[in-house]
Order: C-alpha cells, then structure tokens, then sequence
C-alpha cells in the first residue's frame, strides 16, 4: 500500500526534524557566560555625611564624633591624594563638564549643630578642605534669639552660618525650614500618603522656598543644595526642588555618588561618619 502525502505535510515533518536536529546538536555545544557589564557610569565621588562634633568620647555615638576624629579624617584623606570638591563644582562637572581632580571627596555636614562651626570649621581651614553645611531653618532662626545655649545640642544662629559662607570654603544648604521631623505629621519632606502631587508640591515649595529666601537675605547666596531630612526622599519632590533653584540634592543611602550628568545629582549616596573607627577603617572600602 502506498501512502501519498500532500506537499504541504511533507514540508511541516521536514520542519520538525530539522528543529530537532538543531535542538539535538545545541544540547552538546559547550555552554559559554555572558557578562553584562553593570558597573555604575560617571565619576566616582565618595560624599561623606557628618553631623554632630563633642569633645568627650562619651558623648559620642553613630552621628557624633570627637574633632580628634574629624581632624584624622582629613589628615588621612590628603595623604591618600584626595582633593575635597564644592557641590558647585560637582554641579559644574555633570552640567558643563568642567574637569574635576583626579581623587575628589566631598565633606558635608547635615543640620547645622553649633559644633560645625566650633570644631569642624576651624579644621577645614586648616586642612584646606572645604565643605556643604545643611541648616535648619527654624533652628536658625530659634538660636539666633535668647534661648539657653549648650554645645551639646545647640544650633548655629544666621550670624555663623554667615561667617561659614563669607569663608569660600563653606557652602551653606537646605535642609528644609520646618520638616525635619520623622515622626511628625510627615516623614521628613516625603509626601504623605493619600496626599496629593499639587497639594505635596505647595506645601513643599512653602517649606523650601522660605528657607532658600531667608539663606539669601542672611548670606547673600540662595542654596543649590538640598539635604533630604533622615534620607526621606520621594520622586515627586525633584520637580519642586529643581523649581526651587535646588541642582544637587543628597540622601542617606549608604553608597558611593558616580557622577555623569544632572539626573546623578538627585538624592545622591553618601557614607555616614560613626564614631569608634579609625581613620584607616573607616575608609577602607570607600576610598578605592
């Protein structure tokens, strides 16, 4: 008996045993990894956060170090041919591709503790690094008047956050005027839930803006910096910020800033600064 097959079947079990023949033969290739090559673009910038400088290795703890501490720091960068760098600078590398040193590093300080202005100022002169200051605004504004005084806990007053900006070597940012709380009515300056994007943005461009007025009239300079509170940052704040004269803006995440263009100076990584590690330790895996 003789069984006759259309063309069409015919080239349909042609098809078949072609594709199991391919897939017969790839089964014994040798297997060959791809690497995707993901390593962060741009420049890489450590930032290191500070926040609060005593002389007593008691009162020291994650956000407080001695000025022993701080000075090693910067001691220990210059002999590893660090340059310290200005946000205006950074700002100037991703928008305009002014060069930057050949090992940048770039101090900041968040919250504006008189002990900045005591203990770490007067070091940065000396070790020729300069820094970015993020104020409070309604902590200026309260020591600025007749309020008990400790350096414990007391906040710079606008006649010192201007003597830091006169200097060169100290750019003075926001650091909200009123929104530096994290369990307030809202975490830090994030926006609250159910809240909406044009209810979150004015109420944001108050806070902001009222401080980058009263920075300007006390200094003479309005802020390009921004310190998101406790690292509370949300997507829907850019735009504001960015409306507000705001160019970089830095967060809390643990991690090395690459910089490239504008979009890399948004909520950008830093390394906090706790007490009880040298010098040496605490940047062994930052500095690379």
């Amino acid at each position: 008996m003789v069984i006759k097959l259309s063309y069409k079947t015919l080239l349909f079990f042609l098809c078949v045993m072609m594709v199991a023949a391919l897939c017969f033969w790839a089964e014994r290739q040798p297997r060959f990894s791809v690497t995707v090559n993901t390593a962060p673009k741009g420049t890489p910038v450590p930032i290191i956060m500070y926040h609060h400088i005593m002389e007593q290795e008691e009162d020291a703890g994650d956000y407080v170090i001695t000025p022993q501490e701080f000075e090693n720091d910067l001691v220990y960068l210059k002999s590893k041919g660090y340059t310290g760098v200005t946000g205006a600078q950074l700002i100037e590398y991703a928008e305009n591709g002014t060069p930057l040193p050949e090992k940048p590093v770039f101090i900041t300080f968040d919250d504006g503790y008189e002990s900045t202005y005591r203990y770490a100022f007067p070091l940065l002169k000396k070790h020729g690094f300069p820094a970015a200051v993020s104020i409070v605004g309604k902590f200026a504004d309260i020591y600025s008047g007749s309020i008990a005084k400790d350096i414990s806990y007391s906040q710079m007053n606008w006649q010192q956050i201007k003597e830091l900006s006169d200097s060169g070597i100290i750019e003075i940012g926001n650091h909200t005027y009123d929104m530096h709380e994290a369990n307030g009515s809202r975490k830090g300056c994030r926006i609250n839930e159910g809240e909406s994007e044009e209810q979150y943005a004015a109420a944001l461009a108050d806070d902001i803006g009222r401080l980058q007025d009263k920075i300007n009239v006390m200094t003479g300079k309005k802020p390009q910096i921004f310190a998101y509170p406790f690292g509370f940052f949300c997507r829907e704040s850019v735009d504001t910020l960015k409306q507000m004269g705001i160019r970089l803006s830095l967060g809390c995440e643990e991690g090395t800033a690459y910089v490239s263009d504008s979009d890399s100076l948004i909520n950008m990584k830093r390394y906090n600064r706790a007490h009880g590690k040298t010098s040496e330790a605490f940047f062994k895996k930052i500095l690379k």
